[in-house]
């Protein structure tokens, strides 16, 4: 735990670090995010809790028409513009489409796709992974005969 949020008293002591985190979760809920980090730091390694680089050359390399770039973004996060300066150094700013997810976009998106498969244009969909997390989560599990 961080030194401005360590258990007062002796509990800091006393309680193992998962029990701490139990704690935050039914005493002090708006600080879960930061005491799982240092959970996972503690107990796994600081490796699991940081972003790695992105070298978006690198990741050029195995992608194709048919191969996609995705990335899984936490709020804040922008990758759109490293991605244009890595299309403008590639020659290929004039061939990116960008569009942003939702409010009926999908058929737009579903088109740009479909059209760069064929013409090699990037295409660029921003979409809320909140939002694709609640309609899976909405989805019943298929069936299944056992």
């Amino acid at each position: 735990m961080r030194n401005d949020d360590a258990a007062k008293g002796h509990w800091n002591k006393r309680l193992s670090s998962f029990q701490k985190l139990i704690f935050i979760k039914a005493f002090h809920e708006e600080k879960v995010v930061f005491a799982l980090t240092d959970f996972v730091t503690e107990n796994l390694g600081k490796m699991f809790v940081e972003n790695p680089p992105t070298d978006l050359a690198t990741l050029f390399q195995d992608m194709s028409n048919t191969v996609p770039l995705v990335f899984v973004l936490s709020t804040g996060s922008d990758p759109m513009g490293a991605f244009m300066r890595f299309a403008r150094e590639k020659g290929c700013s004039d061939r990116v489409q960008a569009i942003s997810l939702g409010q009926g976009q999908g058929p737009i998106a579903e088109k740009l796709i479909v059209n760069g498969t064929k013409t090699g244009d990037w295409v660029f969909l921003q979409v809320r992974i909140t939002r694709v997390y609640s309609s899976l989560c909405d989805t019943p599990p298929p069936h299944t005969d056992r």
